[in-house]
């Protein structure tokens, strides 16, 4: 196993979205909440998990 981080990088697709890559060729699409298929990053919906202790 090697220490050496694997190449990743995103890519501007359309206002407000994007794609992100990595060197398997794995890609996850990245947009505004409320679109389907897309990952959101910022949310105002409440969390479905617990919060962390501390």
């Amino acid at each position: 196993m090697t220490d050496t981080p694997a190449p990743l990088w995103v890519e501007r697709t359309a206002a407000h979205t994007y794609t992100g890559h990595n060197a398997s060729g794995a890609t996850v699409r990245i947009g505004p909440e409320g679109e389907d298929g897309v990952f959101s990053p910022v949310s105002s919906s409440p969390s479905p998990w617990p919060a962390a202790p501390g």
